[in-house]
């Protein structure tokens, strides 16, 4: 058992590869403070009544203070918002929209989340932005007209997809890299470069790194493991009634070659998610991780302690060759991780179906990545 003991003045500038800036994370980088506002964290207190869906988003904590003189006071509500509903198509109150091109958010409040990355040698990264609309119903027409434009000279309109940003370990010998740690990094300019004809592209240099060891061989088998992740998904999302703008998929893997085979050949109950090999998912035996809290008992509480509980699989659990943590705590290697996130336009809409505009760009990520083992 290990706590996160979150302070403003101990946070720490996380590096995002896609989305706004102003992400934080916790110094053992195990959690992530994402400033967002109210309809976010809204939407994350609501995914309690959803729990298959859970599994597919980053583990959800509380929130944070995070623009107070004070220090962030940690909250969390389990009562699901009861003001999800999608509004009526009425935009007339909105008269000035201002794009934010990627910059911090405004915002006094920040959502703790997991950081997906975390417990990775050398996680390999990569955020696929989903949808062929990517505005929600009460986005102004100047905002509606931006993105319809993106959509239109990207990916996103064609296939339901975009690469919003990409990190890859290619070696530290390689002279792809950026600079000594190693990585190649792609930022938004990049996917909105590539078309349908091109796109498959990225997704070779996501996977099939040779200069960092990672063979073809070993790419596939991580691909159909993200296969079986992403069908499971689906299936979830079909039997969901949402609407979900501008949400993204982050797909996560080990980079390391040698830590990568070696978990490939002997994996661990500490995958998540867990699926077997026809691509079904156990629901029941998912949480090999529980984060518990309960900071709404302190009634005037200047920190957060977040508590991480571990399992008996993930605490038997040993690294070959791997050095304990700074805090002294032994993780099962992962192989991969696939997530949904950036939830700022999302929401459930009752009796209205599932969400085509987000399943059509997931579908046809399984459509790139299935031609890619074929």
């Amino acid at each position: 058992m290990a706590e996160e003991q979150l302070r403003k003045s101990q946070l720490i500038e996380y590096e995002n590869i896609a989305g706004h800036d102003g992400m934080q994370s916790s110094k053992s980088g195990r959690l992530l403070v994402k400033p967002c506002k109210q309809p976010e964290i809204d939407f994350y207190q609501s995914t309690l009544e959803h729990p298959k869906f859970r599994h597919f988003i980053p583990i959800f904590l509380g929130t944070l203070e995070i623009n107070q003189a004070a220090e962030p006071r940690a909250s969390h509500s389990r009562a699901p918002s009861q003001n999800l509903l999608i509004p009526g198509s009425d935009v007339g109150h909105i008269t000035h929209w201002t794009p934010s091109g990627g910059g911090k958010i405004s915002a006094d409040h920040g959502i703790v989340l997991e950081n997906v990355a975390y417990g990775f040698t050398k996680p390999n990264i990569l955020d696929v932005k989903l949808g062929r609309r990517l505005w929600a119903d009460d986005a102004p027409p100047a905002k509606r007209l931006k993105m319809d434009k993106i959509a239109s000279e990207t990916t996103s309109h064609p296939l339901g997809f975009r690469i919003a940003g990409m990190k890859t370990f290619v070696g530290y010998a390689s002279p792809k890299a950026d600079n000594i740690d190693g990585y190649r990094k792609y930022d938004k300019c990049y996917g909105r470069t590539l078309s349908t004809q091109t796109v498959r592209r990225a997704f070779e240099d996501y996977f099939f790194i040779e200069s960092a060891g990672i063979t073809k061989e070993l790419a596939s088998r991580v691909i159909h493991r993200f296969l079986n992740d992403l069908r499971a998904l689906q299936r979830v999302l079909e039997e969901e009634e949402s609407r979900m703008y501008s949400s993204s998929l982050l797909f996560v893997y080990e980079g390391d070659s040698k830590r990568l085979q070696h978990d490939l050949d002997t994996p661990t109950p500490a995958e998540t998610p867990s699926a077997s090999i026809d691509g079904s998912v156990d629901f029941d035996t998912l949480d090999d991780v529980e984060f518990t809290n309960d900071p709404t008992k302190q009634a005037s509480a200047t920190e957060g302690i977040f508590t991480v509980v571990q399992t008996n699989s993930e605490a038997n659990s040993t690294s070959a060759g791997d050095a304990a943590s700074d805090d002294s705590e032994v993780f099962a290697y992962k192989v991969q991780a696939i997530k949904m996130i950036d939830f700022a336009h999302a929401t459930w809409v009752p009796g209205q179906g599932s969400d085509e505009n987000t399943l059509f760009g997931i579908k046809n990520v399984i459509k790139i990545l299935e031609e890619m083992i074929s």
